[in-house]
Order: C-alpha cells, then sequence, then structure tokens
C-alpha cells in the first residue's frame, strides 16, 4: 500500500489532495499543543502530519485496513499518534464507540447524549 493508491468507490472514499484547502483546514482548525485531535477517515494522510506536529496526541480512525495498516508503519515511532482500525462504519458509530475509544475519544464525546 502506498500514499498513493487509488480511493475505493465501494468504502466511498474521497482523498483531499489541493494543497490550498489543506493549508486552509489546517489554519481554520488552530489546533493548541494541549489538544487532543480525532481524525475520522484519514485516507492518504493529506492532514495527519500536519495534525500529528500540532496536537498533544492524535486518534486516527480508519475504515480500510490497507490504509490503517500504512498509517501504523508510516507514524510507528509518534507516541502521540494512535491509529483504530474500525470494520464498518454505521449511523450510531459515534455514540456507541467513540466514549469507549480512549481517553482523546471521551473527551470529544463528553456530553453527547447516551
Amino acid at each position: 500500500m502506498s500514499a498513493t493508491r487509488r480511493p475505493l468507490k465501494s468504502l466511498g472514499q474521497n482523498f483531499l489532495v489541493d494543497g490550498n484547502i489543506i493549508d486552509r483546514i489546517i489554519q481554520a482548525a488552530d489546533i493548541r499543543p494541549d489538544q487532543p485531535v480525532l481524525e475520522i477517515g484519514p485516507g492518504r494522510g493529506a492532514l495527519t502530519g500536519h495534525l500529528a506536529e500540532r496536537a498533544e496526541r492524535l486518534v486516527l480512525i480508519e475504515f480500510d485496513h490497507a490504509l490503517a495498516a500504512w498509517h501504523q508503519d508510516q507514524l510507528k515511532d509518534n507516541q502521540r499518534v494512535t491509529v483504530i482500525k474500525i470494520g464498518m462504519w454505521s449511523p450510531t458509530f459515534p455514540i456507541t464507540f467513540l466514549p469507549r475509544c480512549c481517553s482523546v475519544c471521551t473527551e470529544f464525546t463528553a456530553g453527547w447524549p447516551a
């Protein structure tokens, strides 16, 4: 697997590639060094490196097992990054999975309905 692989339409993938848009997203996110970040569907990692540089902790949730394995390999030396492989998306995923996933997800979902 490489960062140049084509999107799988069966997974609804559409990869971010425009550098100007990437820069605008990172600037708009205004991530502080003490802030955890949750990236759902990191794809080929267009935002991931920028997020990992800025965030206190980064959790990636990826549904594509090949991409998840690629991210794990690429980021294995960064102790602040966790990659989580998920089998499939469902409408209840955020409510049922995220609060139990990790401390970043628990913080992210605080105050969500049970």
